[in-house]
């Protein structure tokens, strides 16, 4: 899906690159959940009201940046189900496991991610302040909504390849490395 989209390496580049992969990850992820995700246009935040935000920071060699995952009230239901989670509990995993399929992504591109610890907000009308102009990429949840925003600052000596490399295999997911 994403072949013909890779960008060339460079700090938009990464940029780009870490919004396509995040993309995917949040629908995979969301699948996984059974909670399929639909892109669309959604209303703006100040209309639905953010319920909850979580917000996980992460660094590399030359670069750092933070992953937002926002939800309505709705969306925050119908994610926890029955499973007995608080929304706090179920944010924060969703943004730590978010952030952990892009790393994986991201491995294959040369680019190594070390993450925080996630942060979780209630409130209403919550919005991001990047360094840059920045939009949400929004996602529908039945009659929920779901907002993510990824941003990636690189610094000088940033590098990234070109393609995946196919020699670098990330763990599977639910892996652990002991050592």
């Amino acid at each position: 899906m994403i072949e013909n989209q890779i960008p060339k390496p460079g700090a938009q580049d990464a940029q780009l690159l870490s919004e396509i992969l995040a993309a995917d990850c949040c629908r995979d992820l969301f699948h996984d959940l059974g909670s399929p995700l639909e892109e669309s246009a959604l209303p703006g935040m100040d209309e639905v009201g953010l319920s909850f935000c979580a917000i996980v920071g992460f660094s590399g060699a030359s670069l750092r940046g933070s992953l937002v995952l926002g939800v309505s009230p709705l969306a925050i239901e119908l994610v926890l189900g029955t499973g007995g989670n608080t929304p706090r509990d179920m944010m924060g995993e969703l943004s730590n496991q978010l952030l952990g399929r892009l790393k994986n992504k991201l491995l294959p591109y040369g680019v190594e991610l070390f993450l925080t610890t996630p942060v979780v907000l209630r409130g209403e009308h919550f919005a991001p302040m990047p360094r840059s102009e920045l939009n949400p990429l929004p996602f529908g949840l039945n009659e929920g909504n779901v907002w993510l925003w990824i941003e990636v600052e690189c610094f000088d000596g940033f590098e990234m390849r070109l393609e995946p490399s196919a020699s670098v295999v990330p763990m599977a997911e639910g892996d652990a490395l002991l050592f």
